[in-house]
């Protein structure tokens, strides 16, 4: 039987986060991998293949390192396709720190990103909303029903499945919610009855 090679990696898996805090080693809980359309067991900082999908329950997220140093910070009930040089969002919520030229894809929208925070989510209605908190964002229909639009920072943009996206400053609310947002990432939950005196 010939011997599969696989394809090189794209990235890893850096940190899991769910109910019981951030993992430090092993079976990365509340992940689910299909490789190769076969469901694997995820380890943390085990390496991501092209193809690869990943997908979080809902009480986990997790952040992805690409090969040249890029993270994905993936929410909970969300999923994605990783390719080099790209991940497809199906359906939930990423925010980026982009650090190469990268693609953030969804089924109706092609966003190109260099040097970026963007924060890209995608509705089961596929509405995707798009912020950008630092750099600048070019997005494409991926069915060519609108020309391209660029969305800089401080820009917030909605696109209802294949309809032209609409394009406004974000508001600082918005952005705190966000940053907020992206807190829960580098620190524990707090566990009920953490932090009281007894």
């Amino acid at each position: 039987m010939p011997q599969r090679i696989l394809s090189e990696p794209v990235g890893t898996l850096r940190k899991v986060i769910n109910e019981e805090g951030p993992a430090t080693t092993g079976v990365a809980r509340g992940v689910r991998l299909v490789r190769e359309g076969k469901e694997t067991t995820p380890e943390l900082g085990m390496e991501l293949r092209e193809g690869d999908t990943l997908g979080t329950n809902g009480q986990t997220r997790i952040v992805l390192a690409s090969t040249l140093g890029s993270e994905i910070f993936l929410g909970p009930d969300s999923e994605i396709k990783v390719r080099k040089g790209s991940v497809f969002l199906t359906r939930g919520r990423l925010f980026s720190k982009l650090r190469e030229l990268f693609r953030l894809e969804t089924r109706y929208v092609v966003a190109g990103v260099e040097g970026t925070e963007v924060d890209l989510s995608v509705d089961s209605g596929d509405v995707v909303s798009l912020a950008v908190l630092e750099g600048k964002v070019r997005v494409e229909s991926r069915t060519e029903r609108w020309s391209a639009r660029s969305y800089g920072e401080g820009e917030y943009g909605v696109i209802r499945g294949e309809a032209e996206p609409s394009k406004r400053l974000l508001d600082p609310k918005a952005r705190r919610s966000i940053q907020r947002w992206m807190v829960e990432f580098e620190r524990p939950r707090e566990q009920p009855g953490a932090g009281i005196a007894r």
